[in-house]
């Protein structure tokens, strides 16, 4: 029985929500109320975080977890399946339900009472997040106790770099000039100990830096990867600056985590020259002046320097990335340019952006070796320096004067580096800063478009991939059913494909308006809407994994679902005839299967989850007729709204009606017997050469 102050119609919701909100706020994200967000009846907190743009991600709950810091999770209860919030504690976790207003520590007893796996929620990146500074700031919170610990070891440090330095002046002062060997013990133990305090303060330091940076490395990538996958597709195929790019992913948690690293680095250093410079201060106000003036000297020079290093890099990546470019364009036109025998010029191209760079290189180098002969020799001369000056100071005195003023030196030239570093332009800060800058795909104001009914409309849609193209849809006007099977064809570049991005939002319209059961798209939560329906692209690929993961993806079907749409798509005999069935790891793009499995897998993909829509693109193209008969049978016979594009007319004869496109307009619509009956017409045009059954038919 649920407890008296929640609703028992509404208990599991309750106790739901309770256990997303108190993981949500000991994360920082705030949450919205379940009216608010559209999803009362949502009893689990995968969809609620879903419906609130919080990816997710299903861990299990090993032998001892709660030693270890996994952050917050969701757990659920092995009697009643109740989601409970488990929350960090300063030893262990906690177990909270906040709806019978429980709080207890996670001891063996108490975890064995929850099942082995949890629910981890993902913080994603608040709004205003467009800097490397905000994203470093949103990488830290709720490590407060480590930046504590590593500011307090910078600070020890400084003290004990003054501790040696002084140390240094008193032992020359008192054990030489004012013979007291007596004091050589006990000065040796001395510095033993001061060794050993400065090794566990530099391990403590070391081991709170590398749980900070860990952590926040580990934040900043899923949020900054989680904002990279809700960008339009527009970010990808167009021309957007500061895309990624290149054949890898690109790292984008190291950029934050590098930028972490160089700040650590500059707190450190610059406090041990400020605590040593003020030793100078004590040790001999008169030569602290000059001390002072040296410091300031290292520390504009190599400011100054380190600027000019990055202007260089800067130049010299442009150089780089010309270069490249180049390379690969001539690459691409290789067999262009033996057929007119152009090598030479080609290869005179490639050479002149080749020396550029190298010169780049080689201005970006001389920089940097002068400021390291700088760093070498400024030193020694400021030795000579103080030597000329100190006539008459006591030799203790000048032995801490100097241990002070090199350390405040060397510390200096560390500090102002790790400053430039943070300035200093990178091709993977670069491609983060396009990211953040660019603007998601689904914002909080959209509506959630609830569970679809269906329908689906063009209403005068028009659109255009460039201003410089002609239009790929010419005012295209059409509404499809729930439930009914509508076929779109047409000659290559028609816009067939164009509709599809319409309807899945990859593309928003430049005139009119595609509706899902009469509600706008553009003010459509568009994951949602896609969640909805089944798709198969023309040019889809299978994922890196095993046959199930293909089909199930993260719709939340079970096996047995993935076989029965194996079965319903024909591919079933096929994955049974394999050693290891369902389990059988596929390659990237489906290596290892043929061309007509990958699309019978990715049509089981598109079915698995009986979506109440199917869009599909040319998704037979590579089936034997036998294959391709069956499917064309099954699809007819779903209960579902049905958009299919295809070339092979035998996979739309069964349509209740057939959209023909040519150029962009809707020039022909109907079902195949009635357009069959215009002579002439562009359908009966696509029609030729192509039979079912043994007659012309479709």
């Amino acid at each position: 029985m649920p407890p008296p102050d929640i609703d028992p119609a509404t208990a599991g919701t309750t106790a739901a929500f309770a256990a997303f909100r108190l993981v949500s706020d000991h994360m920082g994200t705030a949450v919205s109320s379940p009216e608010a967000a559209g999803d009362p009846g949502h009893t689990s907190p995968a969809r609620m975080a879903r419906t609130r743009g919080i990816r997710t991600r299903t861990v299990r709950l090993e032998d001892s977890w709660w030693r270890h810091d996994l952050g917050p999770l969701i757990g659920y209860r092995k009697d009643d399946d109740t989601p409970v919030a488990l929350l960090p504690a300063r030893r262990g976790y906690r177990i909270v339900i906040a709806g019978e207003g429980v709080s207890v520590p996670v001891t063996a007893t108490t975890a064995a009472r929850l099942r082995e796996r949890a629910t981890m929620l993902y913080r994603p990146l608040p709004t205003g997040t467009n800097s490397i500074r905000s994203l470093v700031r949103f990488g830290l919170r709720g490590a407060g106790g480590d930046v504590l610990r590593i500011v307090a070891t910078a600070v020890a440090t400084a003290l004990i770099s003054v501790f040696v330095a002084y140390l240094g002046g008193a032992l020359l002062s008192r054990l030489v000039h004012q013979a007291q060997p007596d004091r050589l013990v006990p000065a040796g133990l001395l510095v033993i100990v001061t060794a050993l305090v400065l090794a566990a303060l530099t391990t403590v330091g070391n081991i709170s830096a590398l749980r900070l940076r860990g952590r926040a490395e580990s934040v900043v990538q899923a949020a900054v990867w989680d904002r990279l996958l809700s960008l339009p597709a527009s970010f990808f195929t167009g021309s957007t600056a500061g895309r990624p790019s290149g054949s890898s992913p690109p790292g984008f948690g190291t950029v934050p985590d590098r930028a972490l690293g160089e700040m650590m680095t500059a707190l450190t250093t610059l406090l041990c020259a400020l605590a040593n410079l003020l030793l100078l201060y004590v040790v001999h106000p008169a030569l602290a002046l000059l001390g002072s003036c040296l410091v300031a000297t290292v520390a504009t020079v190599c400011l100054v320097v380190q600027s000019r290093i990055t202007a260089a890099e800067r130049t010299l990546r442009e150089s780089e990335r010309r270069a490249s470019a180049t390379a690969r364009q001539l690459l691409r036109g290789i067999s262009v340019l033996k057929a007119f025998g152009a090598q030479r010029r080609a290869f005179e191209r490639w050479t002149s952006r080749f020396l550029e760079t190298r010169r780049r290189a080689q201005d970006v180098q001389r920089a940097r070796d002068g400021l390291t002969v700088f760093n070498t020799g400024f030193p020694l001369v400021s030795s000579a320096v103080v030597f000329a000056a100190a006539r008459e100071v006591p030799a203790g005195s000048l032995l801490t004067f100097f241990i002070a003023m090199h350390l405040a030196l060397a510390a200096t030239q560390r500090g102002t580096t790790a400053l430039s570093t943070l300035r200093r332009p990178e091709p993977e800060a670069a491609d983060l800063l396009g990211v953040l800058h660019a603007e998601p795909e689904t914002t909080p104001s959209d509506s959630d478009p609830g569970e679809l009914g269906g329908a689906v409309a063009f209403e005068s849609v028009s659109f255009r991939y460039a201003e410089t193209e002609p239009p790929a849809l010419r005012d295209v006007s059409f509404s499809v059913d729930p439930g009914e099977f509508v076929a779109i064809v047409g000659p290559t570049g028609c816009g067939k494909s164009t509709v599809l991005r319409m309807l899945l939002g990859f593309d928003r319209p430049t005139a009119g308006a595609v509706r899902y059961d009469g509600q706008d798209l553009t003010e459509l939560n568009v994951t949602a809407v896609r969640r909805q329906c089944g798709v198969v692209l023309q040019h889809g690929s299978l994922l890196p994994g095993d046959i199930a993961d293909n089909i199930i993806g993260d719709s939340g079907s079970s096996r047995k679902d993935a076989w029965e749409a194996a079965r319903r798509v024909g591919v079933a005999g096929d994955i049974e005839r394999l050693p290891m069935g369902m389990e059988t790891v596929v390659g990237e793009g489906g290596a290892g299967l043929s061309g007509g499995q990958r699309q019978q897998i990715m049509l089981a993909r598109a079915l698995v989850s009986e979506p109440r829509i199917v869009l599909l693109d040319e998704a037979t193209s590579a089936l034997d007729n036998p294959a391709q008969r069956l499917i064309a049978d099954n699809i007819a016979a779903l209960r579902c709204t049905r958009i299919v594009i295809a070339h092979r007319l035998s996979t739309v004869g069964a349509a209740d009606r057939i959209l023909v496109l040519d150029r962009g307009e809707l020039i022909q619509q109907g079902d195949s017997a009635a357009l069959l009956e215009q002579p002439g017409s562009p359908f009966e045009r696509l029609t030729e050469g192509q039979r079912i059954d043994g007659r012309n038919d479709v």
